[in-house]
């Protein structure tokens, strides 16, 4: 009987977090547990301090451990706020909302700049027929600058009446049999049949010049879509970009301060880089929800929940790319959208294309099958053949039905788990254990394509079992 060197971060870390919730040593509780395993070599977790081997010989892979590929690292989206720092861009749904104009910003020329004040931005909104204006010196507030648009309703005839521009006929389709109007019904009829036309602008006042009467528009009520920076500021399509993480690999002593770092390819470094424990080691919670899992499942499953913008009703459909194997790829299914190779997006995001023996190759969890997902669904439909008539991937390691089913049934159960997986306070981790439910009480009793076997032939129940042995089926001996 001898047990693998592989070691079990799932355990380690559940084990880990109770010490810390217990207010006791993580790292002491670690050590405890492997000293109670049953292995003829030590285990090393690469805490400084140990003694018993080197880690590196313990935890090895194709590359370095934990190096990317191409020297390739964990990014972040980053935004710029409003008070000029880098701060991690808001998913949307989240600080992603609209906003009314008037208390929106834009990034211009290096600078933050009121949208209203931008005369290139408010010449964007204006509606066919409309010139930009200066609202702010109309008002006479002594307000700084804000522009709106100007917009010519009717013009005055020789015996004072007002006869509708063009324009305004067009926006307010006014019959052609309406000739003139009074400046009254000018300024109470048109603005009302005028609204809908008007882009989002709002009536601000009525300005004469000459023989024509002009209405000013203010667009300080439209609303638009903007990311709310950390101090809740409204920014219109903020400055970006996108930064390697620099993962730290030390720990700190709780009780002594001291800080020591992690031997090169240990788990206890490995943990660090990942972000799935503090510099204290209390489990993160990145570190909480992987330990729900086995293996490399938990590391997809927490890169999908911190990406806010990814619906959780997609990402539970996707989690059938986790236990697919090498055999999908996305030619599987062609000539469609592939929306599942989201979460290996998500997964390189979060950890980098790295590999870490067991848990992670190239950044996504061993047994991977991209296109998966798709082909699944494709042969939960029925349509897979037909697609695949116009798949390019025409070899004999293209997924079969048997592979397909059994990536099916690999799902159910996969979700069977998030089902009973412990409670957290993350929201789309409750939410994803809810869709889990809901899924598999959607499917019932059909769930497994295992659950009803065809029944046998007569030909077969009644064939009498033979107990002789034909030497001649076996072959000449050798």
């Amino acid at each position: 009987l001898r047990r693998s060197n592989e070691i079990d971060w799932p355990t380690l870390l559940r084990v880990m977090n109770r010490a810390a919730d217990e207010e006791r040593s993580p790292f002491d509780a670690a050590r405890e547990l492997t000293a109670r395993l049953f292995s003829e070599q030590r285990i090393v977790l690469g805490f400084r301090g140990e003694s018993g081997g080197d880690p590196g010989e313990i935890m090895s892979g194709a590359r370095r451990e934990g190096e990317g590929l191409f020297g390739l690292k964990p990014t972040r989206r980053e935004i710029l706020n409003l008070a000029g720092d880098w701060e991690p861009e808001p998913a949307p749904g989240g600080a992603s909302a609209e906003a009314p104009l008037a208390g929106a910003w834009l990034h211009r020329g290096g600078r933050w700049v009121s949208a209203l004040s931008d005369a290139a931005f408010v010449s964007g909104l204006l509606p066919p027929h409309c010139r930009l204006c200066r609202l702010d010196r109309h008002e006479g507030n002594g307000g700084g600058k804000r522009f709106g648009g100007e917009l010519a309703l009717a013009t005055r005839t020789r015996d004072g009446a007002w006869l509708p521009t063009r324009p305004a006929r067009a926006i307010a389709r006014l019959p052609r049999d309406l000739s003139t109007l009074s400046r009254e019904e000018v300024e109470t009829l048109l603005p009302e049949m005028l609204a809908e036309g008007l882009g989002g602008g709002a009536g601000a006042g009525f300005v004469e010049r000459g023989n024509a009467l002009s209405m000013l528009l203010s667009f300080a009520e439209k609303t638009m879509a903007v990311l709310r920076d950390r101090a809740g500021h409204a920014l219109i399509d903020p400055p970006r970009r996108e930064v390697a993480v620099e993962a730290e690999t030390h720990y700190k002593d709780r009780d002594t301060g001291e800080t020591r770092g992690s031997a090169a390819g240990s788990a206890a470094r490995a943990w660090r880089k990942l972000g799935l424990t503090d510099e204290h080691g209390k489990p993160t919670e990145r570190g909480t929800l992987f330990s729900f899992f086995q293996r490399g499942e938990g590391l997809a499953v927490a890169a999908g929940i911190e990406d806010e913008s990814y619906p959780i009703d997609e990402l539970l459909w996707h989690l059938v790319n986790l236990r697919a194997g090498y055999r999908f790829s996305m030619a599987d299914v062609a000539g469609e959208g592939h929306g599942s190779e989201r979460l290996a997006a998500a997964c390189r995001r979060a950890y980098g294309p790295v590999d870490y023996e067991g848990y992670l190759q190239l950044g996504v969890p061993p047994g991977y099958g991209e296109g998966a997902a798709e082909a699944v669904e494709a042969w939960l439909s029925g349509d897979l053949a037909r697609k695949r008539d116009r798949s390019r991937l025409g070899d004999d390691d293209e997924a079969g039905p048997g592979d397909i089913e059994r990536a099916y049934i690999e799902w159910l159960s996969l979700l069977r788990h998030l089902r009973a997986a412990p409670t957290h306070p993350n929201p789309r981790w409750r939410a994803l254990k809810d869709a889990a439910a809901a899924e598999l009480k959607q499917r019932g009793a059909t769930a497994s394509p295992g659950a009803h076997w065809p029944t046998l032939p007569a030909s077969i129940l009644q064939r009498h079992p033979q107990h002789r042995l034909s030497f001649r089926r076996l072959g000449p001996a050798r």
